[in-house]
């Protein structure tokens, strides 16, 4: 019989590590607490047309190596039709035709659990429960090893069977981020130069010189959906989003739309369609330099973007890599003839 993983969280860590667990012969479930996978691969469904308001492309680090497999994989996913080239940010790519197609093509083919929450994960002699709120066990039975693929802060609590690897995460920070979904059908703004950083979310992470980061628009996106509304992701400052992290959602509008206005060559018109989403857990700017964390004795590990410290790479990329590179040391485990 399979030995059984359990993976708490579908985004791209946890995706790449059931992947590569399931083409090895374990038998994996993924629990998800959002409604589709992919985390901040999203993409808000509306009246007006879609938002990819979450991250919004990803880059490949050319630098040989290890990387050369994230580059390959990339050109898989293309040649499958789910991402294409970013047309704003030459070396990026988004997916098509909306961000969260990556992820829903990853999913198509795991046992993906969603609108799960896992609570807590209880140890029964050599294997695992996972937990709800009410402590029900999850996922038909005992598990023979647990990965939590989750953002560094909502991973610590769950990793308290390895008080060493829960302390790891510990000094992980996060930073959160605002993201503002605009749409008008008259009067929308007209940028006298772009507003994008790099990979358009992190251009500078202290600079108080108002909420904008990033400005990108929906419409001129590949395959994006047709629409008679111009639609507009309005993404705001690591400083700012950590300084207003708790303000009301009709505030955050209305403070990123007045920035837009300023930036904007012509007066910008009322929106038909205006919602902010805050994003808690969006970036790490410190990640750990370890690939991932894997205790082998009570099998128990964690990956993400919390991992793989690398400047040259994206969050999407390093938590591709920390996925698959902890799945490699689950199976080493578990394959085992001793376990």
């Amino acid at each position: 019989m399979s030995a059984r993983v359990a993976v708490v969280g579908a985004g791209i860590a946890g995706l790449a590590c059931g992947a590569r667990l399931r083409d090895a012969g374990l038998a994996v479930t993924l629990f998800d607490k959002g409604r589709q996978p992919g985390g901040r691969l999203a993409t808000r469904a509306t009246d007006v047309g879609t938002f990819d308001h979450g991250a919004a492309s990803f880059a490949v680090r050319n630098a040989g190596g290890d990387d050369e497999g994230f580059g390959a994989e990339v050109a898989r996913w293309a040649a499958a039709g789910v991402v294409a080239p970013d047309p704003a940010l030459p070396g990026a790519w988004m997916g098509v035709p909306t961000m969260n197609a990556l992820p829903r093509a990853l999913a198509a083919t795991l046992d993906v659990r969603q609108g799960v929450r896992v609570a807590a994960i209880g140890r029964d002699g050599r294997r695992w429960h996972v937990l709800d709120a009410e402590r029900r066990v999850l996922g038909d039975g005992a598990f023979d090893a647990v990965v939590v693929a989750a953002p560094a802060e909502q991973a610590v609590p769950l990793l308290a069977g390895s008080p060493a690897l829960a302390q790891v995460l510990a000094s992980v920070h996060s930073e959160a981020c605002w993201a503002v979904m605009a749409a008008w059908t008259t009067g929308a703004p007209v940028l006298a130069r772009p507003l994008l950083g790099p990979l358009c979310h992190r251009p500078d992470s202290t600079a108080p010189l108002g909420p904008l980061a990033c400005v990108r628009h929906e419409n001129g996106k590949p395959s994006r959906d047709a629409s008679g509304t111009q639609r507009w992701v309005l993404t705001a400052t690591p400083y700012w989003s950590a300084h207003n992290l708790e303000l009301d959602a009709a505030e955050v509008v209305r403070h990123l739309l007045d920035d837009l206005a300023r930036r904007s060559v012509r007066a910008l018109g009322a929106p038909v369609h205006a919602v902010a989403h805050r994003w808690r857990y969006a970036e790490v700017p410190q990640p750990v330099a370890a690939p991932c964390g894997w205790d082998a004795e009570r099998a128990l590990g964690a990956c993400g973007d919390a991992w793989c410290a690398d400047p040259g790479a994206s969050s999407v990329e390093r938590a591709w890599r920390s996925g698959r590179a902890l799945a490699g040391r689950v199976i080493a485990t578990l394959t085992t003839p001793a376990r």
